[in-house]
């Protein structure tokens, strides 16, 4: 049995509480769930002496020692009963629900000034700030990890080809690249050297002609005595491996310099 001021003696099976139950423990407190096929020493909440120790209270532990099922609404019994992810089974695995939203607070000791991540019904996450990954180490593979983990799977890749000399009036290939399958956005700049007159084009197209999600060429007049940037941007939905073709074109003046680069985003 076990007591406080004020409460009687109570049974082991069969009472009922009716006020505070103390159980007392000179090193620690546990309360040992024993579950209906057997006995496991691993399964108990514990209250714990911090190091202070504190005013405001004591480290309590839920220790389960096998899986661990913490729900709102009927989340846990419901997900064991229909043995969800093997919760069932022999792991040390947390699982964590409800049959709603689930919240998590920070920074509430002042509970106005609290911070919620809601994790949604229809699977949404609302956080309070900007998110930070941790990178953890400097290897590509790490960060590749992380984005693919929050679902922000994406390569990223960029060339910057040698200067090229193009002649007046002549469409010129000044970068290719075979794309694979997939869903790309694709940027392009060319900076043309400086000359008087006429007009700059840059055109993006694969072998059939069919420019970068509609858009085949762009143009820019030259300005005397500047260079002449151009730029654009397109989608690329790629059932099958595609080589795309950068051509550079200037209707006036001599042999002009292009400097271009390309930068492009794969989504996986």
């Amino acid at each position: 049995s076990a007591w406080r001021t004020g409460i009687g003696a109570v049974n082991k099976a069969g009472d009922t509480v009716t006020g505070d139950l103390t159980i007392s423990n000179a090193d620690s407190n546990k309360l040992y769930l024993k579950p209906t096929n057997g006995w496991t020493a691993g399964s108990y909440i514990e209250a714990r002496p911090d190091s202070g120790p504190s005013t405001s209270g004591n480290i309590l532990l839920l220790n389960g020692g096998g899986n661990t099922l913490v729900g709102g609404g009927e989340f846990s019994a419901n997900a064991y009963g229909a043995n969800v992810d093997n919760c069932q089974g022999t792991g040390e695995n947390l699982y964590l629900g409800a049959d709603n939203a689930t919240r998590i607070y920070t920074n509430a000791g002042t509970i106005a000034n609290r911070k919620t991540w809601t994790f949604g019904t229809d699977g949404s996450t609302t956080l309070p700030a900007a998110l930070t990954i941790e990178n953890g180490g400097t290897g590509a593979t790490t960060a590749a990890a992380a984005r693919t983990a929050l679902g922000l799977s994406l390569t990223r890749g960029s060339e910057s080809p040698s200067d090229l000399s193009i002649a007046n009036n002549t469409p010129t290939v000044v970068w290719e690249h075979e794309f694979a399958a997939g869903l790309y956005l694709i940027l392009c700049t060319a900076t043309f050297a400086s000359n008087a007159t006429g007009w700059r084009y840059l055109f993006m197209a694969n072998s059939s002609g069919n420019g970068l999600g509609g858009t085949y060429q762009v143009r820019a007049r030259a300005v005397d005595g500047a260079t002449t940037i151009i730029g654009f941007s397109g989608i690329a939905n790629l059932s099958s491996n595609t080589t795309y073709y950068l051509r550079a074109q200037q209707t006036s003046g001599g042999a002009l310099t292009i400097t271009p680069r390309i930068v492009w985003l794969k989504f996986l």
